[in-house]
């Protein structure tokens, strides 16, 4: 018997092993920290590359403007649109399109109504992307959107 307390004792103050022990606890740890990471790089790496697809329809819009005034109803932003997803690589259904009216800076609900004399009128078009993200490695979806305004009149 006393030679087997002996033996714990000694074993007791041994020290070999202790980082290995200690690297098989915070493993695990690092392991979810570096996945965690790289979920989080790929979402960002979307988002930018749709907000970029963003900015640059909104330049086309600029280079190669729709027919028609930007006060007519009727014109047709399909093209950016189109544009948009292309560059995101999105279906066309997730980019939309609005336009509104301000006056005096307040916003307006009817985007084809006039400004009272004396107020400032101006113009806007929104464009936006929104795409569903789910990670590599966690479970979860979120959506990203991407945006951008010009005023166009």
């Amino acid at each position: 018997m006393m030679l087997r307390l002996g033996r714990l004792r000694t074993l007791g103050g041994e020290e070999r092993g202790v980082s290995t022990i200690e690297l098989g606890l915070i493993a695990p740890v690092l392991a979810l920290f570096v996945a965690g990471i790289v979920d989080l790089s790929q979402g960002l790496a979307q988002r930018f590359t749709m907000q970029q697809a963003v900015n640059r329809s909104l330049e086309l819009l600029v280079v190669r403007p729709p027919e028609g005034g930007a006060d007519d109803d009727d014109v047709n932003y399909d093209y950016l649109k189109t544009e948009a997803a292309a560059a995101a690589g999105v279906p066309v259904e997730q980019v939309s399109v609005e336009r509104w009216l301000q006056c005096n800076e307040e916003r307006m609900d009817d985007y084809n109504d006039s400004c009272d004399t004396g107020e400032d009128s101006a113009r806007y078009l929104e464009l936006r992307i929104q795409k569903a993200f789910r990670g590599s490695f966690f479970v979860g979806q979120i959506t990203i959107t991407a945006e951008g305004a010009m005023r166009i009149q």
